[in-house]
């Protein structure tokens, strides 16, 4: 008679993948839309949850399409701010620092967000957010397209970094990270192809 593997219910993991002792909430100011592409929720090496999990002013919406009505209510009333890219060509002036925003994390392999992008024209039509400048990612454990690349987490905690400068508390989920990465490293040290 085979016994049935033990599992956490809320970080979807077997028991010994369990990341939930990782787990450090950290207020924002800012809410946090996690748009997570049905293929990634159950992926051990996502971000996304862990980011969730850490983040109470969060909302985590597994889905590859969604309607604007399930968009707005998600943003809670707070105007919406894609975290992605500029289109080629278009400058947006930068988002106010007085304005409490709900940012749009698409959390997906680059190759999948685009495909929501293409199908959500609710998401596409939003104003943009996009990270600049060189960064170095932790996220070793999927390789990325181009070395700037990032993962949800990361870069869900950059933009809140740009739009809450004072919230000293980011490092906490960040290091969160560090320890979920070093826990799967010895769970099984191997990377991915490039998303």
């Amino acid at each position: 008679m085979s016994q049935k593997r033990a599992f956490c219910e809320p970080c979807l993991r077997p028991a010994s993948m369990c990341f939930c002792d990782l787990i450090s909430p950290v207020p924002s100011e800012h809410r946090v839309v996690i748009v997570q592409h049905p293929m990634e929720q159950k992926h051990s090496k996502g971000t996304g949850l862990l980011l969730h999990r850490c983040l109470p002013n969060s909302t985590l919406l597994v889905a590859e399409q969604l309607t604007p009505e399930q968009l707005s209510q998600a943003c809670a009333g707070l105007p919406p701010l894609l975290l992605y890219p500029q289109q080629s060509g278009v400058a947006a002036p930068p988002p106010r620092t007085e304005q409490n925003y709900a940012v749009i994390v698409l959390d997906a392999s680059w190759r999948k967000s685009r495909k929501m992008l293409h199908l959500n024209s609710a998401l596409a039509g939003l104003p943009r957010l996009s990270l600049s400048g060189s960064h170095q990612s932790l996220y070793t454990i999927r390789k990325a397209q181009r070395p700037e690349q990032r993962s949800s987490l990361e870069a869900a905690c950059a933009a809140l970094d740009l739009l809450e400068p004072r919230t000293p508390d980011l490092g906490k989920i960040r290091l969160s990270m560090e320890h979920f990465i070093a826990r799967l490293q010895r769970w099984a040290p191997i990377t991915e192809r490039p998303a």
